[in-house]
């Protein structure tokens, strides 16, 4: 979206507590748009989150996040949004 972003984590085998992981998380981000966009602040202080708790819950709420530029009205269909993209990655690497 163009004023926000959804992210769905999953710890994994992690320790690593969600705040952590969001605090470098927008800490690495800010420095890529510092550098490439001489943005200074690109994050509000808070964020919202929300435990997924079934399989069945996970889906609705990756619907919920494909659709949001639909409901949005930027696009007609969830696929036509050129940044929506799933990444399966380890998050222990990065940090």
């Amino acid at each position: 979206m163009p004023d926000h972003i959804h992210v769905i984590v999953s710890p994994g085998e992690s320790t690593l507590p969600l705040s952590k992981f969001l605090n470098i998380f927008k800490g690495r981000s800010t420095r890529v748009f510092k550098d490439e966009e001489n943005l200074r602040k690109i994050w509000q202080r808070s964020a919202f989150d929300h435990v997924i708790r079934t399989e069945e819950n996970l889906k609705a709420v990756f619907e919920y996040i494909m659709n949001n530029p639909v409901r949005k009205g930027i696009v007609e269909k969830a696929d036509e949004y050129p940044y929506s993209e799933w990444f399966d990655v380890e998050i222990q690497r990065y940090i």
